[in-house]
């Protein structure tokens, strides 16, 4: 399974802060920590179904989503000084590097940064979140998490980023969350319920710049079994690793649809077929040269 390519380029920077070769964070550090996803160690409360925790069990070393039910507790580090931090680590080889001295979690859940944070907003003893604590050790402190990563932008880098964050997060999550029923919805009220979701990751303070006509929805049943829906994303700040176009496809045989997203390169006609699993891992899936040939492309992959 291929490894989330956002938490490459974050662990790259963590690795040169710590050598010393850089001494200030990169314009794009925001927005890369917000698309990677961490593993943060969890215990499972003591009042969790026996049947859960055995599955849990069976599950060990394997990427897999929380079953329903299970509500696992976050494990909390803490230092000489008493000071209590929310461990995240990148990969299974962070969440490792501490050697024989690593302490032994009984499992790890996946999350996107945005519901680390979540996670501290009601804990007023947690001091912050400590990204690799046993390689890197990169502390970002409560109450400056959004302000020590939110850089200066133009309304335009705003949009941008807004939009890269609908395509990666807010879409996807919301499709593994509901499955079929999300599709059904999607169908029903298409460039209308588009629009709706974008207010998500928009503030007051700005608007969504989108209206529900630029979506262009195309449902297709491409055989009993097999049923796709093509987005054609608007044009507007549909620059590159922005996606040209969202392809959901459901399969009677398997129990989760499937999210491609199309996206644009720096590189003239050049566009790249990714694949955004439930698990949060993202799988570069090929390269077409235009738009003709992706639906095609993405429907032999599901096939």
């Amino acid at each position: 399974m291929s490894k989330n390519t956002e938490n490459q380029k974050l662990e790259s920077i963590l690795e040169q802060l710590k050598k010393k070769e850089i001494s200030d964070l990169p314009a794009d550090f925001s927005e890369t920590i917000d698309h990677a996803m961490f593993l943060v160690p969890a215990l499972l409360p003591p009042d969790t179904d026996p049947k859960l925790m055995k599955q849990m069990a069976e599950m060990e070393g394997e990427n897999l989503p929380m079953p329903e039910g299970v509500h696992p507790k976050p494990v909390v580090l803490e230092n000489n000084n008493g000071d209590k931090f929310l461990p995240a680590f990148t990969s299974q080889k962070h969440l490792q590097a501490g050697g024989k001295d690593t302490p032994k979690f009984p499992m790890s859940v996946n999350m996107p940064f945005r519901d680390c944070i979540r996670l501290l907003e009601n804990d007023t003893e947690i001091k912050g979140i400590a990204v690799n604590p046993f390689s890197h050790n990169f502390v970002i402190p409560v109450g400056q998490t959004a302000q020590a990563l939110k850089k200066e932008m133009t309304l335009e880098d705003y949009h941008v980023f807004s939009r890269r964050k609908f395509e990666s997060m807010v879409l996807p999550e919301r499709l593994f969350k509901e499955g079929v029923s999300f599709i059904e919805q999607l169908r029903e009220k298409k460039g209308d319920l588009l629009r709706e979701m974008y207010e998500e990751v928009y503030d007051r303070e700005y608007a969504c710049p989108y209206k529900p006509e630029e979506f262009d929805l195309m449902p297709m049943q491409i055989d009993d079994a097999l049923s796709v829906t093509q987005i054609i994303m608007p044009a507007k700040y549909g620059v590159a690793g922005t996606a040209a176009q969202i392809i959901i496809s459901a399969k009677e045989s398997e129990e989760m649809p499937k999210y491609f997203a199309v996206i644009r390169s720096n590189e003239a006609g050049k566009l790249g077929i990714v694949e955004k699993q439930a698990d949060g891992e993202v799988v570069t899936k090929g390269e077409v040269s235009d738009d003709s040939g992706v639906l095609s492309a993405v429907i032999e992959m599901v096939k």
